[in-house]
């Protein structure tokens, strides 16, 4: 190499070098906390109002007021020309709420990975409390939140209750994951978000198995002479439906197929974060 090209080469690499710098790590949960409260500010900074498109449904969200910067209505519709009330389709994680149940007896239980992400797994030292401030049902046993250790988006939120009163009652697991965030004129959402709860198994009466494992088998054969599109959203259904009987596992998945932004002036930009009504997961999720 020639000798003149040597420190260019090696200010290259200090270049590089720096531009790869990992984040620092946080140490303290509150800190971590602060990141993602602010990181959801910036998702929802300056948007009065948008449209979430699912094969489904189509959900419409409002902010509720210029003070209430992660605050939104919502109301789904029908995808479809009817256009008829239904249940929410797709719901906004509700970052102030559980920063707000975990703030005060949160941990940091270090790294996690949640797919192929590294996390934060931050959880609750004391669930009865963070039950409380949640207005969950009592008998919470963990809380837990996973957050991106690089962008600080909530990845996921996960419960651990039992499934009923008595000492003996199987625990249940309830995990609700946010993935695939995208950015669409300046609003930032996860573009798919799935429901899963584990440990029903013991719940399901062999009776109910094995009449329901009946049907469904001759629900795959009609649903194997549906037109393509529905087909495919029927036979899904049915795996879903198996897969309850057999393993105990109850997953919904709702995929983002369009964004669109409302348009207009936007409400005044709020000085501080309003806390929000937390949605409350008893049950399994749906």
């Amino acid at each position: 190499m020639p000798r003149r090209l040597a420190p260019v080469l090696l200010v290259f690499l200090v270049a590089f070098s720096a531009c790869r710098r990992e984040p620092p790590t946080l140490t303290e949960p509150g800190a971590v906390l602060d990141s993602l409260l602010s990181r959801t500010r910036a998702h929802y900074e300056g948007i009065r109002g948008f449209t979430v498109v699912t094969d489904d449904a189509v959900t419409i969200f409002t902010r509720e007021g210029p003070d209430s910067l992660l605050t939104f209505s919502a109301r789904s519709v029908s995808n479809d020309s009817l256009q008829q009330p239904v249940a929410l389709s797709y719901a906004l994680p509700n970052v102030i709420a559980l920063v707000d149940a975990l703030r005060s007896t949160a941990r940091l239980a270090g790294f996690d990975t949640v797919g192929a992400r590294r996390v934060y797994a931050i959880e609750s030292a004391d669930p009865a409390a963070f039950a409380a401030a949640a207005r969950l049902l009592p008998g919470l046993r963990a809380a837990r939140i996973a957050v991106d250790a690089e962008t600080f988006d909530l990845l996921e939120l996960r419960l651990t209750q039992p499934a009923g009163d008595s000492a003996n009652a199987p625990v249940v697991v309830h995990r609700v994951r946010y993935d695939d965030y995208r950015t669409v004129d300046g609003l930032t959402l996860p573009f798919r978000q799935a429901a899963i709860t584990e440990g029903l198994r013991a719940l399901i009466p062999e009776e109910q198995r094995i009449v329901e494992g009946g049907n469904l088998a001759l629900a795959e054969e009609r649903a194997a002479l549906l037109p393509p599109g529905e087909r495919e959203r029927r036979l899904r259904e049915i795996r879903q439906r198996k897969r309850y009987l057999t393993e105990g596992i109850l997953e919904d998945e709702v995929v983002v197929r369009e964004v669109r932004i409302t348009t207009g002036a936007p409400p005044p930009a709020a000085p501080s974060l309003s806390p929000a009504p937390p949605a409350s997961p008893n049950g399994p999720p749906r």
